[in-house]
Formats: C-alpha cells, structure tokens, sequence
C-alpha cells in the first residue's frame, strides 16, 4: 500500500473516530418525524441550529422546531426551543412561537441515539406535568454528507477496479 492511500486511510479512521471521544452525540442539524396527542396526530421537523459544549458531556442547543397537524385539528407554526443535552437526554423548552395557528409552548424530553440520527420523546404543558404527547424524529442527511458519501463509494470503485501489477513479468 502506498505511502499517501496509507495516511489517507489514518485521517479517514480518525475523523470516524473523533465523535466518539465526545460522550454527548452531535445532534447539530435538521430531523423529520411525527408526533401525537389525545388523537391529534401530526408531522414534525426539527432544526438544531446552535450546539455549546458547557461541561463534561453536556451540551446547551438551541433550534426550532417546525409543526403541522395532519388530523384531529388545524395547527402549523415554529416553535423556538432551547435547552439541554447530557449524555444522551435531551430537555427542551420553547420559549416562542412565529407564524402560531393552535400552538402552545410546551417542555420536551427525549431520549437521543448514541450517534444523534434518532430522537425519541415526550411533552408536557408545564415543565413539572405529566406527558400529554409523544413525538419522534430521525437526521436528514445533509446534500453535503451524500456527495461525500458518493464520491468516496466511487473512489473504492475506481481503486478496486486498477490495474494490479504483476511479479516477476
């Protein structure tokens, strides 16, 4: 093996490895999902759009979370959150509403995937309430991550398919 596929091999290694060294997942970036209430049910993405390491695997975030009924009742509009992550719960709380049709700010807690692609949760009307909802989302790759994704299958391809050299002809 070449010196320079060798060294690109060891950064590629330590780049999978460097979320690791962090025992809070990265969950920087937009999901898509559902959730329900009392027969409502209804569509749900939300955007992570500021992630602050502030202790030992504790994470503040801030976001937005985008909502839409699709049955029970007319409601759509965003919801600005902020909150914490440690280790892998989440608690949220939005704290305002833009473009309200039938929404009220409510408190989240959730349960996030080692490596951030799935949350998974509850919600309540007040911060100490029992849950009256629950509501789920998976990561929505970035076009960024596919090309990569793309470029690198194609380059194995590519290198697989090379030419060998031969022994002793």
């Amino acid at each position: 093996m070449s010196h320079g596929i060798r060294s690109l091999l060891i950064v590629g290694f330590v780049f999978l490895l460097a979320p690791l060294a962090n025992a809070t997942p990265i969950v920087l970036g937009t999901y898509s999902g559902t959730w329900q209430q009392f027969g409502v049910f209804g569509t749900l993405t939300m955007t992570v759009q500021q992630q602050t390491p502030v202790g030992a695997n504790k994470d503040e975030i801030v976001g937005v979370f985008d909502w839409l009924c699709v049955t029970g009742t007319v409601c759509s509009g965003q919801e600005l959150f902020k909150g914490t992550l440690i280790d892998t719960n989440l608690t949220v709380a939005g704290f305002a509403l833009q473009n309200n049709v039938n929404l009220l700010l409510a408190f989240y807690t959730a349960t996030v995937s080692p490596h951030g692609n799935d949350i998974n949760g509850t919600f309540s009307s007040t911060a100490t309430g029992p849950p009256v909802g629950t509501w789920t989302v998976s990561g929505v790759p970035e076009p960024s991550t596919v090309f990569l994704l793309a470029v690198g299958i194609i380059g194995l391809i590519g290198y697989s398919r090379r030419p060998r050299s031969t022994v002793g002809s």
